[in-house]
């Protein structure tokens, strides 16, 4: 058994031995290369870098924001028009009419209105105040914010 071990350590150690002699050799020779190189010793102060001062320039016409690009907020803004957009009578549409003689509602553009109140109703555009004025049997009489006359409202026929 003794021997068996002796030539297993034999036969390993040689390879082992080779590998261990091979890094050691390179590792030495890499630091030989990097040292035979001289180094150069100044007492020269480092020269100063010169920093150039950033100049902005804050231009309506020639720039656009770096964050978002596509924005119009930069641009020229036009000057703002004091025209009141009137809803025209297309877009108000009496759907029904509703409720005793005494206490009726009409519904317009799915907003209920009694005599004498006013709401916002939705348009197309967006919204527009309304103020309901009479309430008769097949239609409305209503005055849009904006509008100085009275508009008459009539149901679809069938209804």
């Amino acid at each position: 058994m003794k021997n068996i071990l002796k030539q297993f350590r034999q036969i390993l150690g040689m390879p082992i031995l080779l590998l261990v002699a091979t890094v050691s050799y390179s590792a030495h020779g890499a630091v030989a290369k990097t040292n035979t190189a001289p180094l150069e010793k100044t007492n020269a102060a480092p020269e100063e870098a010169v920093a150039q001062k950033s100049v902005f320039e804050d231009d309506l016409k020639n720039g656009k924001d770096p964050f978002f690009p596509k924005s119009m907020r930069r641009g020229e803004k036009s000057p703002a028009i004091n025209a009141q957009v009137v809803a025209p009578v297309v877009q108000l549409a009496l759907k029904g009419i509703s409720g005793p003689a005494n206490r009726r509602f009409a519904l317009i553009n799915n907003q209920p209105l009694a005599v004498g109140e006013t709401a916002y109703v939705r348009i197309a555009t967006g919204q527009v105040k309304v103020r309901c004025v009479e309430i008769r049997e097949s239609s409305v009489i209503v005055s849009v914010e904006g509008d100085p006359e009275q508009k008459e409202l009539r149901l679809r026929e069938g209804l």
